[in-house]
């Protein structure tokens, strides 16, 4: 009898590890799996409880199933973390042999704090799932009873767990190929992104793009070499990104240098604890922890580097980095195919150049604009950073015309003939090129002195007529770092044309230059343009005027202005109209009529104009259609928010009163919760306040509610509804008050949220770690109340503007609003008889002011009639 029972259990053991087996072959997911295998052991054994966790490489939890009574337990991992810490379950991941507990009361290495298995588990067994090189998880079993289970049940728990090992080696392979094939996908992708365009401003943030699909990051970017320097070309996952695309770093110092110097990938745990790490002047660099790099080499030449960033450290394998290189390259691939075509690009572009300089400088006769064509094209198809033309004037050498960052300084320049490298071109006659200007003893520093450039390497040129040097055409500072073998012969081309355009202009009249000027304008203006005689009469229309309208060309001809303006006289020579016919330009709003009778909203601007003997009125017509539609929009927009917010915002800040009497008091989560909800209600409240007050202000329909007020308490007040705030950013909100102040006839409501929005503006704009002062002073029966702070400041051309409803101070970074808070505080103290202003220059911090009249003891006294019969 003992025998049947045996062999009846025996092929209980087996059929649970058959249908375990089944399981594993079924799911390979493991957030599948492990819940549906667990199950199948407990109502194997039977158990009341136990879990299955898995492991990554780094010894972490991966993912987990917890079962208790037959049922998955929700947020295992969390649940489980503790075990893992300090547990067994750490132990037998950490030395992987099965332990089994008899009575988990009486086991010392059973941990207090770790009920997981359940508060009424008694015996427990815990064995290791090791896979190929190392335990990638542990299963852990419990029942009800103590000594709960035999020998033959830890075997076949040490069977089942070696199942699990499959699974999870099964799991592992699965997650592999997917992932070996999206990395696949993924490179073809960016093979057809680099095929498709040649512009390394599209590409290179494509590839970074696509790299985030199979590597997890915070940051990345790719720096290119330019000029001796690494220049970040390419970022994603900064908040800056354009001071990112500024930066850039020595090729001879850093970890980016050390991967050149390499050439291969590098992967840092903890780029904070390396002395190589060169922080940058972003904020995200002091908390990138791990870090890969991989160099970007194409034909044995390194041109830049790939570097990917974690926020978390050991956040990369090496498995990370060798995919990092196979992106980078691809990178290298699209940046050498981006020079190769912008060299064929740059030659193509030289020739077309010489051609089109060739045909504009036959095409005008005048003198600056054939200069500025040649030192353009000289900067522009040689790649340079500056560029210059100077020509000889009886001993001296006067620079005429220049591009680039010293352009205005150097068209002043006159230098005398044999100083400097361009008067020695000129004293000479002959072409040269200088690779290192500051070691050549001919070098005139004065000019960089003077405007702070540096001059690295230049070419120069002489501009000939016939053998005689009439002037030099010099570049400078190559976008290469050195010149092309082309350059000189490019140059003196250039030169060439140069001469022979200067020799024609100074023979031909510029009269026609000038006519054809005025005709380009008046054709290529978006803005209709009519012109008239003096009559009135049509005489000429641009294209937009023929399209405005809706007449053919010929038809406005002849036509008198007022049969399309609504210009209330008949007669230019009256009204209106007198100072244009004396040369006064007038501007005015009217209507105009279409051709299909449709009225448009323009505003005019007139002026008389002479055209050789003969006297016009030039007439634009610029369409207000879609700024008078804005402003409809905008105002439909403000009732809307008063209106249809109004109502659900007070049940919101209602509702939360009522919750928060009725929730427990002692929760600080949900007290939490309930006072950012409050506090975003409430200010979302005076939001839609001001809109409706700014509005009531504005029409003179909101009657101040005077009573007498306690202004040192109103400010403070004031100061206790941003104190949250001021906190949050880690501001020193300072307040120094006069002593003694008298009551005063106010609208107590009003005046404080005037305060309240001078702080908050000023809490907006103060970068952490600044101070705020508030500050009153008194003057005779007037008070001064005072805002400062130590942010940006405001610019002196914004000073009265940032007062008018909509308008914000446009700047990097600013925050976001609808720029109606000082509009408001300017309205309300107005209304109280004082007047608001700022204090300010840019980068200096700002100070607003406002000032209130106290108000005498018989106001007071009505005051306080007023609102004790109110």
């Amino acid at each position: 009898m003992a025998h049947l029972n045996g062999q009846a259990s025996e092929q209980t053991r087996l059929g649970l590890l058959y249908q375990i087996s089944r399981e594993i072959s079924r799911r390979l997911e493991l957030s599948q799996l492990l819940p549906r295998l667990l199950q199948r052991t407990l109502g194997g054994l039977p158990a009341y409880s136990g879990s299955l966790i898995v492991l990554d490489e780094a010894g972490a939890l991966r993912e987990a199933a917890l079962v208790r009574a037959g049922n998955v337990q929700p947020n295992p991992a969390a649940r489980l973390a503790a075990g893992l810490a300090q547990g067994l379950l750490g132990r037998v991941a950490r030395n992987p042999q099965t332990i089994y507990v008899p009575d988990i009361a009486a086991d010392a290495r059973w941990p207090q704090a770790d009920d997981s298995l359940g508060a009424e588990a008694r015996s427990a067994v815990l064995a290791p799932i090791i896979g190929r090189e190392r335990v990638v998880g542990v299963l852990a079993v419990a029942r009800l009873a103590v000594e709960a289970f035999t020998l033959d049940e830890l075997t076949l728990l040490a069977a089942i767990a070696a199942q699990a090992a499959i699974a999870v080696d099964n799991a592992a392979l699965l997650a592999a190929e997917r992932r070996g094939r999206a990395v696949s996908n993924t490179l073809r992708e960016v093979a057809r992104i680099i095929n498709a365009t040649l512009d390394l401003q599209q590409v290179l943030p494509l590839v970074l793009e696509q790299l985030g699909r199979v590597i997890t990051y915070d940051s990345a970017s790719i720096l290119l070499r330019q000029s001796g320097r690494l220049q970040v070309s390419a970022a994603r996952g900064f908040a800056d990104q354009e001071a990112v695309l500024q930066l850039t770093f020595d090729t001879e110092h850093g970890i980016s240098a050390r991967v050149m110097q390499e050439k291969r990938s590098l992967v840092l745990d903890d780029v904070q604890r390396s002395s190589e790490w060169l922080p940058a002047g972003v904020r995200e660099t002091g908390q990138i922890r791990s870090w890969v790099g991989a160099p970007l080499i194409a034909k044995d030449e390194v041109m830049g580097v790939l570097a990917v960033d974690s926020w978390t450290p050991n956040a990369y394998t090496v498995a990370d980095g060798q995919l990092v290189m196979a992106f980078a390259e691809q990178a290298a691939v699209a940046v050498l195919n981006a020079r190769l075509f912008a060299d064929s690009e740059r030659r193509a572009y030289g020739l077309r150049a010489l051609a089109t300089t060739a045909q504009a400088i036959n095409g005008t006769f005048d003198l600056s604009t054939v200069l500025q064509l040649v030192v353009q094209h000289a900067r522009e198809w040689l790649g340079m950073e500056g560029a210059s033309l100077a020509l000889v004037e009886g001993e001296r050498l006067v620079f005429m015309e220049a591009a680039g960052p010293t352009a205005e300084s150097v068209r002043t320049a006159v230098i005398d003939l044999g100083d400097g490298i361009a008067g020695w071109v000129a004293q000479h006659n002959e072409p040269i090129v200088v690779p290192s200007a500051r070691t050549d003893p001919r070098f005139f520093k004065g000019l960089d002195d003077k405007s702070g450039f540096e001059t690295r390497a230049l070419a120069c040129v002489p501009v000939r007529i016939g053998d005689r040097a009439i002037g030099v055409l010099e570049v400078v500072n190559p976008a290469g770092g050195v010149f092309d073998p082309e350059t000189l012969h490019l140059l003196d081309s250039l030169a060439s044309l140069a001469g022979t355009a200067i020799v024609q202009t100074q023979r031909v009249a510029e009269i026609q230059a000038a006519e054809n000027r005025f005709v380009g304008l008046f054709e290529d203006s978006l803005d209709p343009i009519l012109i008239t005689n003096l009559d009135g009469v049509i005489t000429d229309a641009n294209h937009s005027a023929v399209g405005f309208f809706g007449y053919p060309r010929d038809n406005l001809m002849g036509l008198r202005v007022n049969s399309l303006h609504r210009v209330g006289t008949d007669s230019l020579a009256s009204g209106r109209f007198t100072p244009l016919l004396s040369g006064e330009p007038i501007s005015y709003e009217t209507r105009i009529t279409t051709r299909e009778g449709a009225e448009v909203p323009v505003e005019v601007h007139a002026k008389l104009i002479q055209r050789g003997e003969e006297k016009f009125i030039y007439w634009i017509q610029h369409d207000l259609s879609d700024r008078l539609a804005l402003d409809e929009l905008r105002e439909d927009l403000m009732s809307m928010i008063v209106h249809d917010l109004r109502s659900p915002l007070g049940n919101i800040i209602s509702a939360l009163d009522i919750l928060r009497s009725a929730l427990p008091s002692d929760d600080e989560m949900v007290n939490s919760l309930l006072t950012i909800a409050q506090r975003a209600a409430g200010r979302l409240s005076r939001l839609v306040d001001s809109l409706l007050d700014v509005r009531r202000l504005e029409a003179g329909e909101l009657g101040l509610q005077r009573a007498p007020v306690a202004l040192d308490g109103l400010l403070m007040e004031a100061v206790e509804q941003v104190q949250a705030l001021v906190a949050s950013k880690n501001l020193r909100l300072r307040t120094v008050l006069a002593r003694d102040l008298p009551l005063a006839a106010a609208d107590a409501d009003l005046l404080r949220r005037v305060v309240v929005n001078l702080l908050d503006n000023a809490i907006k704009y103060t970068p952490k770690g600044g101070a705020i002062t508030l500050a009153t002073k008194r003057s005779g029966s007037t008070l001064t109340v005072s805002v400062r702070d130590t942010g940006p400041g405001v610019p002196e051309g914004e000073h009265e503007r940032i007062f008018d409803k909509f308008m914000r101070v446009q700047r990097e970074a600013a925050p976001k609003g609808l720029g109606l808070g000082l509009a408001f505080c300017k309205l309300a103290i107005e209304a109280h008889g004082g007047r608001i202003w700022v204090d300010s220059g840019r980068g200096v911090g700002a100070t607003f002011y406002f000032t209130l009249p106290l108000a005498a003891t018989a106001e007071l006294r009505a005051a306080a009639a007023s609102t004790l019969s109110g």
